[in-house]
C-alpha cells in the first residue's frame, strides 16, 4: 500500500463503538463485507508501539474500525484510498440512519456478499465497468508518501 487515510467522523466513530461494526445493509457496504479489520483503542499516546498492532489489524484489509477512535482506508494510490474512504463513511451513515429507526433490518443475502473475492482491489471498483480507456487513466498522479516523526523515531515501512 501506498496511501492511507485516517479521519475521525462522527458516523464512523458512532459506528466503531457497535459490537457488529459495518453490517452488509448497503450496496455501499458491501464492499467491505469480510474485508475490514478492527483495532481496539488503547487510549491516547505519542508512542509507536501501537503501530505495530494496528497494521496486524489491519491485515490484509484495505479499511481498518479503531474501536472508538476512527477509520483508515489504504490503497495502493491516494485516489483509491480516498475513493474508499468516501464509501465506508457513506455505508457508516446509512447504517447508522437504519438503525436509528429501531426497525428491524435486512441484511444482503451472503449469495450476493460472499462471491465477491476477498481482499481485492476490485472491492474500489463498485461493480463492473465498460471495456475501455477510463476517463481518469490520464489524470492520476502517484503520490509518494513519506511518514517521519519530528523525534527522530523511525518511520513507518
Amino acid at each position: 500500500m501506498q496511501c492511507s487515510v485516517h479521519v475521525h467522523p462522527e458516523e464512523a466513530i458512532a459506528l466503531s463503538g457497535l459490537t457488529r461494526g459495518l453490517r452488509p445493509l448497503s450496496q455501499n457496504a458491501m464492499r467491505f463485507y469480510n474485508r475490514v479489520g478492527y483495532h481496539d483503542y488503547e487510549g491516547l499516546t505519542d508512542s509507536f508501539d501501537e503501530r505495530e498492532r494496528i497494521v496486524a489489524a489491519l491485515g490484509n484489509n484495505r479499511a481498518l474500525i479503531m474501536r472508538h477512535h476512527g477509520i483508515t482506508t489504504v490503497g495502493e494510490t491516494a485516489r483509491e484510498a480516498f475513493s474508499l474512504m468516501k464509501e465506508f463513511v457513506r455505508a457508516s451513515r446509512i447504517q447508522l440512519q437504519m438503525e436509528a429507526t429501531g426497525a428491524e433490518l435486512v441484511e444482503s443475502p451472503r449469495r450476493y456478499v460472499n462471491g465477491l473475492p476477498p481482499n481485492t482491489s476490485s472491492m474500489t471498483g463498485g461493480g463492473r465497468r465498460p471495456s475501455g480507456r477510463r476517463i481518469f487513466d490520464n489524470s492520476i498522479a502517484s503520490i509518494p508518501v513519506t511518514v517521519s516523526d519530528p523525534t527522530g523515531a523511525p518511520g513507518l515501512p
